[in-house]
């Protein structure tokens, strides 16, 4: 990240028709910026982690008492925080207005006077109750402020020590899809924007019935815990008749996630964390979404031209398919698709397994506290499916605390769910490409169709891959590893071996 969004605010400016807005640059930010971190240049490219202690430091001093930090200091640390987050509201509006634009001629600009409201150059603090907006006059009097500066209320709301935190972008984004006005204007359009929470909460059995088997699995479990706790608050709303929230769909706790984790094996579905089924149950949340939003505009949303590289972070070009073809995924017939399927199945396995080792060991190597582990992966897997080690052993042939460091570590669960996900996504793009591209203007309203095939290929994999997987990963006994998907691994790992080996020969 680039150290110049603390020292530079987007501020809407009606009079520019093209941006809707215009970029002021604030040298008292910028001397502040530098002197509290020691002269750190503005051009500098800042880490993850390093951005995160820099904005907990601001904070610390913006929303600090005003009695232990001087006025000056407190308001220029909060106009660093209002520059750096002036520039995620941006893009939230700029993100929300491109789902829909297309047909409703919503344009980001419409969006920006409801919360890119901040002058960009009173000096502003918070009073004692941590909420109000106060400003420094010239005569460096403290008064209450007229307005609401919407930066504000963003750096306000944070929450620094919540267990579930999020990056200060992405809490901007949230606080602006869920400012009133923004809301508003979506729903007048016919748009109304429901939360992750409330969409799994409602969702219908005929979609429930176009959901993946795993994801179908994931909604029942979270009804079954979130749901209950929902008709108990609705049993006891006489008791909360001025509390508004017991109406809200609110995040579920983190007792709650544990209950569904301890839930889901039941259902031959396993995850080893609650962030990660936190962040799977968003996901299948986010395609509800879509569908909501496909169903009220009449086409798909528009998918982005870029797509990330997990490997290095980079963004490149999409391969588009070739809509001008007469082939199409009609062409393969039931039994051809069967012998399709046979007969990509060993690629497209292999391939999913490195992408998720990969994806796996460089998430290792970005985390603080275990990217001391990550040269360690490939020698794991190796004990556990080569040689049948147990969980327990391989943490003490690989110098680890103890068998829980290792399952941490390793991971295994998630990594088979990753490239379950992935076998199933890399098969569609096979037979897209095999067949010369999708024919997506005559496909894009039959959904049942594509939800028809990406089950048959979800169902193939299931039986000819993952059942016996999972099975031989529940099993807490050492044993041999035999399954189709262990023996691919073997080879993979094997190969990998080969080739480091090789490697240090020359």
């Amino acid at each position: 990240m680039d150290a110049s969004r603390y020292s530079t605010i987007r501020v809407f400016d009606p009079a520019n028709n093209e941006e809707g807005y215009k970029v002021c640059h604030h040298n008292k930010a910028q001397e502040f910026f530098q002197q509290t971190l020691l002269g750190l240049d503005p051009k500098q490219k800042l880490s993850a982690q390093w951005e995160r202690d820099i904005q907990d430091l601001l904070l610390s001093w913006f929303r600090a008492e005003p009695s232990t930090v001087e006025t000056t200091s407190q308001a220029l640390a909060g106009l660093c925080l209002r520059c750096y987050v002036s520039s995620s509201i941006l893009k939230a509006c700029k993100t929300l207005a491109s789902q829909f634009c297309l047909d409703y001629r919503l344009t980001y600009r419409e969006l920006l006077s409801y919360v890119l409201n901040d002058d960009g150059k009173t000096p502003i603090i918070l009073d004692s109750d941590g909420k109000t907006q106060l400003l420094i006059n010239q005569q460096g009097e403290i008064k209450r402020g007229l307005g609401q500066f919407f930066t504000i209320d963003v750096l306000a709301s944070y929450r620094l020590n919540s267990s579930a935190r999020l990056s200060l972008d992405n809490w901007a984004y949230r606080k602006t899809k869920q400012h009133p006005d923004i809301k508003r204007c979506l729903a007048e359009q016919g748009l109304p924007l429901s939360s992750n929470w409330s969409l799994l909460g409602r969702v219908k059995l005929r979609h429930l019935e176009q959901l993946y088997p795993r994801d179908r699995k994931l909604v029942e479990t979270f009804h079954t815990v979130y749901s209950q706790d929902r008709q108990q608050q609705r049993r006891n709303r006489v008791n909360h008749r001025f509390n508004h929230r017991v109406n809200q769909c609110l995040e579920p706790r983190d007792d709650q996630l544990q209950d569904m984790l301890h839930l889901l094996p039941e259902r031959g579905v396993i995850i080893n964390s609650t962030k990660e089924l936190h962040k799977e149950l968003t996901r299948i949340a986010k395609g509800l979404q879509e569908e909501e939003i496909w169903s009220r505009r009449g086409s798909p949303i528009w998918e982005p031209l870029e797509a990330r590289v997990p490997e290095t972070g980079e963004y490149v070009p999409k391969e588009l398919p070739d809509l001008n073809s007469i082939n199409t995924i009609d062409h393969l017939g039931q039994s051809e698709l069967q012998d399709f399927l046979e007969q990509g199945l060993i690629e497209v396995l292999d391939h999913a397994i490195g992408q998720a080792l990969v994806e796996h060991i460089a998430s290792l190597e970005q985390s603080r506290r275990y990217a001391c582990f990550a040269s360690k992966v490939i020698p794991g897997f190796r004990f556990l499916y080569c040689e049948g080690k147990s969980l327990k052993e391989i943490a003490t042939l690989l110098n680890m605390t103890n068998h829980s460091q290792a399952s941490r570590v390793l991971a295994p669960g998630k990594l088979l769910n990753r490239v379950q996900y992935l076998s199933v996504e890399n098969f569609f793009q096979l037979i897209s490409t095999t067949t010369k591209g999708l024919a997506l203007e005559e496909k894009a309203t039959k959904l049942d169709y594509l939800s028809n095939l990406m089950q048959e290929v979800e169902a193939f994999l299931n039986t000819q891959v993952f059942q016996e997987a999972v099975a031989e990963l529940s099993t807490s006994k050492t044993r041999s590893m035999t399954s189709l998907f262990a023996q691919r691994m073997c080879r993979y790992l094997d190969e990998h071996n080969d080739k480091n080996q090789g490697e240090k020969k020359q």
